[in-house]
């Protein structure tokens, strides 16, 4: 056989198939190999994933407990569920107590007074809340809270319904608070909601919620949910304790925090 012709003779029926049986097998190789490096970066994504969500869940919590009226949080757990309801704030500022003009009055009743410092941002509906830090205040019973009758905007003058305040705050704070705001843990449908716009305060805390509240989906895929509420003093702020648990994929995660109330004067 001359060289010419063994240069074009090519590959063998068998050397193909020896290169293709030896490429299958670095193929199934690589693959064992590169197999527990991919299912632990999708498990590593998975459980990112699922963190984030419950760190956006106590986000959320937060954002509506800090904000709210001193020891205004409530909560009631029942089957495995929690319902926590708290009364936000709008504004809040110093009332005048002292001096000529519109001051706030104690023990009569009172229809308004001027704000020591800028003025505060108000709406129709709204709340005036004095001093709910005493220990017979009771802002959902209404003993420290007056609906607000002024226009809506800044007001430097707060006019409210009569109301008979009970004790001078100890530096003269108050809130403007808007409409309640409840949060519903369900570990059986596995999600928390937030409803909002669903009535005044009122002093029993509801469960349920009518038709024309506002529902918003806050989180899905909760196993577990428990609070409590441990009330403040003037010294010491209000506090709320959540744990909520997680499961999605196989993975479960738990996460509690403590919220604190606003800091009382």
């Amino acid at each position: 056989m001359t060289a010419a012709r063994r240069a074009t003779q090519g590959f063998t029926l068998i050397e193909l198939v020896v290169v293709i049986t030896v490429l299958g097998v670095l193929a199934g190789a690589s693959a064992g190999f590169l197999r527990g490096p991919i299912t632990s970066y999708f498990e590593a994504e998975r459980r990112t994933d699922l963190a984030a969500a419950g760190d956006l869940t106590l986000a959320k919590l937060r954002q509506d407990i800090a904000r709210a009226v001193p020891n205004s949080a409530r909560v009631i757990n029942a089957g495995g569920r929690f319902w926590l309801e708290v009364l936000p704030v709008r504004s809040q500022g110093r009332y005048r107590a002292a001096g000529a003009g519109n001051v706030l009055s104690f023990g009569v009743p009172d229809t308004g007074f001027d704000v020591l410092g800028p003025p505060v941002q108000t709406q129709a509906g709204d709340w005036v809340v004095v001093n709910n830090h005493l220990p017979a205040a009771d802002v959902w019973g209404g003993t420290s809270r007056a609906a607000y009758t002024g226009p809506p905007g800044l007001a430097a003058t707060l006019q409210h319904a009569a109301h008979v305040f009970a004790a001078d705050a100890p530096d003269r704070h108050f809130q403007i608070a808007t409409s309640p705001v409840s949060y519903a843990c369900d570990p059986t449908t596995g999600t928390l909601r937030r409803y909002s716009n669903y009535g005044n305060p009122g002093a029993a805390q509801p469960t349920a919620f009518g038709p024309g509240a506002q529902n918003d989906l806050v989180a899905t895929g909760i196993q577990r949910c428990r609070a409590a509420e441990f009330v403040g003093t003037r010294r010491r702020a209000q506090t709320v304790a959540v744990e909520i648990g997680f499961f999605a994929n196989g993975d479960r995660l738990t996460l509690a925090d403590t919220i604190q109330v606003e800091t009382p004067p």
